[in-house]
């Protein structure tokens, strides 16, 4: 069983499995970057998924059920979205490249903002001012979404 709170928060979820830093372990502390959470991942990741093994062995019917409901889901999310057709998909690339730049852009900001300022060396000015940027980030991501899902003619 894993948190997604941490284990005083009551929220344990059965059969949620996570490992390193998904797992928010105090193995190195609660948010540890770079190497000390390689360590959490592949031993605790092992452990993780021999346990999710077992789970799956005993209750088959059970996962294959949850996994088809699951790729139903996503399947229908998809096809909502426009997304669901390797037509749409080349689409977007092929037809686009102005959107496909911004987003490059964006992602290599989020990237800076987190480097600078949200690393495992942070202060409370720094984080302050990156939850700032990536507000900003997020605007401007909403709206090159918004502005695909238009010229894709998706509703």
């Amino acid at each position: 069983l894993a948190s997604p709170m941490g284990p005083n928060d009551g929220g344990w979820v059965r059969n949620l499995y996570a490992a390193g830093e998904a797992a928010r372990t105090g193995l190195h502390g609660g948010n540890r970057l770079a190497s000390t959470s390689l360590l959490e991942g592949l031993v605790f990741g092992s452990s993780a998924g021999e346990t999710a093994a077992g789970a799956v062995e005993d209750n088959a019917d059970e996962v294959a059920e949850a996994a088809a409901e699951a790729r139903s889901a996503i399947e229908r999310r998809l096809s909502r979205s426009g997304c669901g057709s390797s037509e749409t998909d080349s689409s977007v690339v092929d037809g686009d490249e102005e959107a496909v730049r911004e987003a490059t852009v964006l992602l290599s900001h989020l990237k800076s903002i987190m480097w600078d300022n949200v690393g495992v060396v942070r202060t409370p000015s720094k984080l302050s001012a990156a939850v700032s940027d990536l507000a900003a980030i997020r605007e401007e991501a909403d709206r090159l979404w918004e502005d695909r899902r238009g010229s894709a003619g998706v509703e």
